[in-house]
Order: C-alpha cells, then structure tokens, then sequence
C-alpha cells in the first residue's frame, strides 16, 4: 500500500497540455483481477530520455513484464491521448500484438496507480477480458518486490512455516495424465515454480509460501495463470513434505482442481514417442501438403526449401507461450546448422477464425519473433482433432508446437510433441540435447 508521504512526493507532477500523465519510472506491483482473486505480477515502466514519438505522433515508453527470474520487454508501450476539444484524456496502452492482446488504462491516485483492462482474442468472436491494476512500488531493484508478490499472511507467533519439496507428482482434474511441479523456495519463502505436462510447461510461474498456504501467479501477456494450494492436514510424505490440495485459473473462465503428492523420480512420458506417424498408406507426401503463405497464396510445403535439404516442419499458434520458447531456440539452432543445409517451416493452427485476420496476425509474429524462415498458415482453429485431420501426417496432435525431424531424402526421422521450455531447467536441457541430437542425425543422413 501506498504511504501518504509517498504519495506527497507524487502528487505534485502535474500533467502540461497535450502531454502524457506525469507517472514516476520503476516498478509497479500490476494485477488483473481473476475469479479466484488478484491474479500480480511485475511491471517495470519508464519514459526513456527524450522519449520517442510513435508514426502517430504519440509518446512511446519502455516497459517489461516480471515473473520471477523471467522479465519480458512490451512490444509496444504508447501513450495514446482523446480530446472533445474541451479537455484530453490519455490511455496507455501495453501492447502484445504477436498475442493480439493489449492493457489498456489511465492514471489515478495522481499517477500512482493504473487502472484499465487486458484485452486478448481467444477465438472467432470471442475476447478475453480482465480488469487490470497497478500500484507504484519503487524505483529500486524488482528482486525484493517477490517478497510482497502476493500480499502476505502472516504466521502466527510460534507457527512452524510449510515445507515444499523440489518435485511432485501432479494430477490436474482436466487431464489424465500427471504433470510434474518443480519448485525452489528460499529462506524469505519466496518461491518459483512451473509444471512440465505432455502438452508442454508454464513457464515462469512467482509467489509465496505463507499461513495461508502456496500461491503462484504468472502473465506473460497471453497467459494469466493463478494456482493456489493448501497442505492436506494429516496428509503427509516424507516427513513434513505434505500433499498440496490446490485451485488453477486461467484468465478469465477457466478453473480447475489439482492435487499434488512429493515425488522425487516422477518424470514425463517421452515426448519422442507420444505422436506417431499415420501408415505410410494412408500418409499423403508431406512435401505436397498445401499452406496458405502469408501474402495469401497457396503453397506446397516441398517448395520451402531447396531440394535436398534437411528440415523441421514445426506445428504451432501464435498465441501459445511454449511455442515462442520453442522458436526462441530454434533460433539459435537455425544459426548454427542452417549453413549445413538445415531449413525450417513454421505450420501455424490460429484461433482468430477469420483467414486474413489470422495471416495478418502471422505476419505480426514473424516480424516480433524476427523468424528467418517461412510461416504458413494450415488452419484457423487450433482444435487438436481438427488440426489432426488438417495435417493427416500424423496420428494425432497432443501438443503445440509439434516439430517434425525430416531428413534430406524427405523421410520424417522423429516427431517431438510439445516443448519444455527454459523455466523448466534440467528438462530444457536435455531437451536441447536431444534436439542438436536428431538434427545432426538428419544431416548426416543426407550425406
């Protein structure tokens, strides 16, 4: 909460004619408001020195989005102004287009806290919606600001505080199969976390371990994650490492119980085995699959790339998180091995429902992500039986991204459902084994 004398110290920034609100540089304790409650998360934002005009003529800022250990730069931070004539009103807008979300809101309390809404297409005709926050917290360092992530409970005199254990095994009420959470916890019980699913991991999840038991929060600007959990009473593994009885949100609708028991082998079935090809009868030639590019045009995917040489054919939205971690990587791998011949496709399954909605919102993308090989466009649903019989290579898709192995002669040599992405540490790494392993395989394959 705000003290009066900070507040003194902000009050006087006055705002002059035809300028944004006098708002102070720092950090901001940001929330949007979730049905299981305030849903934080960091926000650093600050008017750079000589701040730029955007093509519009209006002002454009820096600003950062802070889970954790993870900080992730806005696309677009602009400060927009309306006028009747008789007076201005101004709205800053944080955009996300490679998510085609957007917060939009104005000052109160004399530039201390924002005010307004996050705003996300979810689907044709359909928009995610939730009430979003900001509170001024200092221009210090973020580091400290996870210790109030969430605003604390405090244990009573005496209380011996809960104890996490690194690993457990987790059932989602959604899902037929057990995720793993991993979570570090430190002396201050601030804690980090994130699960690792067949279908892929949520990232960089922050939060505290309090009286009231273990909350975790995380918006990336396509996600707004809130898990919450309590120790079963009685219920205990291990010593003093108890069974977690917990709620999930997800934006504005989703909810769902989970329970979690320490385990310290609890591992994922093998992602290298979890999709399998159609029969070869049945299986049409991937390299006649036909795409739609983004200036429209149909295109078979064998033209991507010259004759002969290896690819990955990677399955993914624009709106999904795990996906951009996976092309964050692929990345550095295209800059390592594309001069051995390794090309790259992205197939995208959108959710906007409306084809040049969908390729305009690619081209976006691609531009954010700065991706230097082609993205095409295969359908405008992401419904994982759709995008099956959209893509009949294979048997099924459990997970976005999918990314096919394929080798200079055109023979798929490995397909890989879903990405466990950096916040998952020694799952990300052996996953970056494994990926520079099928890639030096389908080079030399070639050879």
């Amino acid at each position: 909460m705000l003290t009066l004398a900070l507040l003194s110290l902000l009050s006087p920034q006055l705002q002059a004619p035809g300028q944004p609100p006098a708002i102070p540089n720092g950090y901001w304790n940001a929330w949007l408001e979730s049905p299981g409650g305030e849903l934080p998360f960091g926000l650093d934002l600050r008017r750079p020195r000589g701040a730029e005009l955007s093509k519009l003529g209006n002002e454009v800022w820096n600003a950062a989005l802070v889970n954790g250990s993870e900080r992730i730069e806005v696309s677009e931070a602009v400060w927009l102004m309306d006028s009747d004539g008789a007076s201005e009103t101004w709205t800053l807008e944080l955009r996300f287009p490679h998510y085609d979300s957007v917060i939009r809101c104005q000052t109160a309390l004399d530039g201390a806290m924002l005010s307004g809404e996050w705003v996300k297409t979810s689907g044709k005709d359909k928009l995610t919606r939730m009430i979003f926050h900001a509170r001024y917290a200092g221009e210090s360092d973020p580091k400290p600001l996870a210790l109030d992530r969430f605003r604390p409970r405090p244990f009573p005199p005496g209380a011996q505080a809960p104890v996490l254990a690194p690993r457990y095994r987790v059932q989602f009420e959604s899902s037929k199969d057990p995720a793993v959470g991993i979570f570090q916890v430190d002396e201050n019980h601030v804690v980090q976390a994130t699960f690792l699913t067949t279908t892929g991991d949520y990232r960089y999840l922050a939060g505290n371990l309090d009286a009231g038991g273990l909350r975790l929060s995380c918006f990336d600007g396509a996600h707004a994650f809130l898990f919450q959990a309590k120790q079963v009473p009685g219920r205990q593994v291990h010593g003093a490492l108890a069974t977690l009885d917990g709620n999930f949100y997800s934006r504005d609708s989703w909810h769902e119980t989970w329970r979690a028991e320490p385990d310290a082998e609890i591992q994922l079935p093998d992602a290298w085995k979890e999709v399998g090809l159609k029969p070869a009868a049945e299986r049409p030639d991937w390299r006649k699959f036909k795409a739609t590019a983004l200036h429209g045009s149909t295109i078979e995917l064998g033209a991507l790339a010259k004759p002969g040489q290896a690819r990955l054919l990677v399955l993914f939205g624009s709106w999904c998180p795990n996906c951009h971690d996976e092309h964050r990587y692929l990345k550095q791998l295209y800059a390592k091995y594309a001069e051995r011949g390794l090309a790259i496709t992205s197939l995208a399954f959108e959710l906007g429902g409306d084809r040049s909605r969908d390729l305009a919102q690619l081209a976006r993308y691609q531009s954010a992500m700065q991706l230097p090989w082609p993205v095409v466009l295969v359908a405008d649903s992401a419904d994982k039986k759709l995008a099956a019989q959209a893509f009949p290579i294979v048997e099924e898709v459990k997970s976005y991204p999918t990314t096919l192995f394929i080798d200079a002669d055109g023979r798929i040599r490995a397909v890989h459902s879903g990405f466990s992405g950096p916040a998952t540490g020694e799952a990300y790494e052996r996953l970056q084994r494994s990926f520079e392993e099928k890639i030096e395989a389908i080079l030399a394959a070639g050879k």
